[in-house]
C-alpha cells in the first residue's frame, strides 16, 4: 500500500510539474494613448535612403547575414569616401535575421568612429566589432534554450519556449535593453533604425516592432493603383480586405505603449515559429484580450515588405528622391534540387532535421506572388517607381558566389572536406540543407556561409556603387 502511494504521489508531483510547465507566460504592458507621441520622427539622413533586410533561417540566416554585413562595410563609392555601411539608415529584419539585426544595432560603435580607415581597410574598433559579431551569431543559442527548457520545468510547451529563448538572447548580448533605449541609439545617429517584422497571429496581419512611427508605413497600394489605371470601378471584396490585410500595425496601434519592451522578447516573437516555438503573448492593461506575436516570415521570409513600403511611402511623400534596398536572403531554397531529400524514405523527417522547412514551404508562395506583381507594377510604371528611383537586390546564400571564370574548388575554405564537393553544385547543395536551428555546430558551415557572403557583394559591387553615386536629382 505505502509503495502504491507513494508512486501516486510521484506521479500527482510530476503531473504538476508538467503542468506548471504548460502554463503561459504573458508579457504585461501599459496601455497608451494613440496620439501619443512617445518616439518623435527623427529626420532623414539623406534623400537617398538604404536599407538593409536579414531574412529568417535560424543561426544560419544570423551568421550570413552578419557575414553580409562584414562584406558591404569594405565598399565604398571611391577613394576617400566613406564605407557603404555608413549610408544605411534602416535595418529590417525576420527571424534568424532578428537576432543579427539585433546585435548590429547595439553593439556596433557609435556613429563618430569611422568604419575604414584612409587606405580602405577596417579602422581597429570596427575589425574588433566584427569579430565578436560573427562569434555571437555563431553561438549555441539552441541548447542553452533546450537547457531553460529543462530546468526551469518548461516542458512540452511552445509558448513558454519563447521565454527561455528571450531569456538566452537577453543573457548572451541583449542584456535589458528596451526600445526607448534603442531610440536614444538612433536618435544620436549611433545605429540604423531597426524594423522587427513579426506576425499577429490574431488576424494574421504583420506587426513591425520598431521605433518608427507606424504612419511612415502606410502605403496605399491598391487605392494608388486604382487612381493610375483611371478607373472608378468599385473593388472586389477580395481587394478590399488586401486594402487593410497588406498594411502593418505597430503594438501602439494595438495601445500597447513599446517603451519598455525587452528588445530580446521582440526579437524572440520574430524568432518564433509554430508549432516549436512562441508566440510571444502579449496583454495591455485594462484589456481582457490578448495579443499573440509570432513568426514573421508567414509570407515574407526576406523581411523586405515592411521596408520597401517605409521606403514607398518616403519617395511618395517627397521626403526622399530614391531608394537601394540590400537582401541577405537565407531562407530555404526550394529551386535547388536536393538529392538528400528526394532519397528521404520518412517525409516526416523533413520536418524533424529542419523544422523551419513548414514555413519555408508557407512562403516561397508568397514571394513568388509578390515578385510577379511587383515586376509588373514596376515594369509598367504603375504605383511602383522603377528600379532608377527604388531598387531592391537579393542576395542569397545558395547563390553561385563565385565567378564563372574562378576555379570554385579553390574557393571551398580549409575548413571543410573538399573530397565532399564533386561538382560546383554540389556547394549549393550543401548549403541548402545547413539547418535553421539556433546553432551553427560546423566550422565548415560558418566558412562556407561568410565566403558566400562576401562573394556575393563584390559580384553586386559595381550595381550597389553605380546605384549610390547617380545624381539625387534625376
Amino acid at each position: 500500500m505505502d509503495i502504491r502511494m507513494r508512486r501516486l504521489q510521484t506521479f500527482i508531483l510530476a503531473f504538476f510539474f508538467v503542468l506548471a510547465g504548460c502554463s503561459s507566460h504573458v508579457q504585461h504592458l501599459p496601455k497608451i494613448e494613440p496620439d501619443a507621441n512617445i518616439f518623435p520622427p527623427l529626420e532623414e539622413r539623406s534623400s537617398l535612403l538604404v536599407g538593409i533586410a536579414l531574412s529568417g533561417g535560424g543561426s544560419r540566416a544570423a551568421y550570413f547575414g552578419a557575414a553580409g554585413i562584414e562584406a558591404l562595410s569594405h565598399l565604398r563609392t571611391g577613394p576617400g569616401t566613406p564605407s557603404i555601411l555608413e549610408h544605411v539608415s534602416y535595418i529590417s529584419s525576420v527571424s534568424g535575421g532578428s537576432v543579427a539585426s539585433s546585435y548590429f544595432v547595439t553593439h556596433k560603435p557609435d556613429a563618430e568612429v569611422h568604419v575604414l580607415s584612409a587606405d580602405g581597410s577596417l579602422t581597429q574598433s570596427y575589425r574588433d566589432f566584427f569579430d565578436k559579431y560573427r562569434t555571437a551569431m555563431s553561438a549555441n543559442y539552441q541548447r542553452s534554450l533546450e537547457l531553460r527548457q529543462f530546468f526551469n520545468i518548461r516542458w512540452f510547451n511552445s509558448n513558454q519556449r519563447a521565454t527561455s529563448l528571450a531569456e538566452t538572447l537577453s543573457s548572451a548580448f541583449l542584456g535589458e535593453r528596451t526600445f526607448e533605449d534603442l531610440y536614444e541609439r538612433e536618435k544620436k545617429r549611433n545605429s540604423p533604425r531597426l524594423i522587427l517584422n513579426a506576425t499577429l497571429y490574431n488576424n494574421g496581419r504583420r506587426v513591425v516592432m520598431t521605433t518608427v512611427p507606424s504612419e511612415d508605413f502606410k502605403y496605399d497600394f491598391i487605392p494608388r493603383l486604382q487612381q493610375e489605371l483611371k478607373t472608378n470601378r468599385p473593388l472586389p471584396e477580395s481587394l478590399e480586405r488586401a486594402k487593410v490585410a497588406l498594411l502593418p500595425v505597430t503594438l501602439k496601434d494595438e495601445e500597447a505603449d513599446p517603451r519598455k519592451i525587452p528588445l530580446a522578447y521582440a526579437v524572440t516573437a520574430s524568432a518564433s515559429f509554430p508549432f516549436f516555438i512562441g508566440p510571444i503573448t502579449v496583454q495591455v492593461a485594462g484589456k481582457e484580450s490578448y495579443l499573440h506575436v509570432g513568426d514573421g516570415g508567414l509570407f515574407d521570409n526576406q523581411g523586405t515588405e515592411s521596408l520597401v513600403e517605409l521606403f514607398l511611402k518616403k519617395l511618395a511623400d517627397k521626403k526622399a528622391k530614391r531608394a537601394l534596398v540590400i537582401a541577405f536572403d537565407s531562407s530555404f531554397p526550394f529551386w535547388v534540387k536536393n538529392d538528400a531529400l528526394d532519397r528521404m524514405k520518412n517525409g516526416f523527417d523533413i520536418f524533424v532535421k529542419d523544422s523551419g522547412r513548414i514555413i519555408g514551404i508557407m512562403e516561397q508562395r508568397a514571394n513568388a506572388y509578390q515578385a510577379m506583381v511587383w515586376h509588373i507594377l514596376q515594369s509598367e510604371r504603375k504605383v511602383l517607381p522603377d528600379d532608377t528611383i527604388i531598387k531592391v537586390l537579393v542576395l542569397r546564400h545558395t547563390d553561385d558566389a563565385w565567378l564563372p571564370q574562378q576555379a570554385w574548388q579553390s574557393a571551398i575554405p580549409d575548413s571543410c572536406d573538399k573530397s565532399e564537393f564533386k561538382e560546383r553544385d554540389s556547394v549549393r547543395q550543401h548549403m541548402a540543407l545547413i539547418p535553421t536551428l539556433f546553432k551553427i555546430e560546423s566550422e565548415c558551415d560558418r566558412a562556407l556561409l561568410r565566403a558566400a557572403a562576401q562573394g556575393l557583394v563584390q559580384n553586386k559591387r559595381k550595381e550597389i556603387t553605380d546605384f549610390l553615386e547617380k545624381p539625387s536629382d534625376m
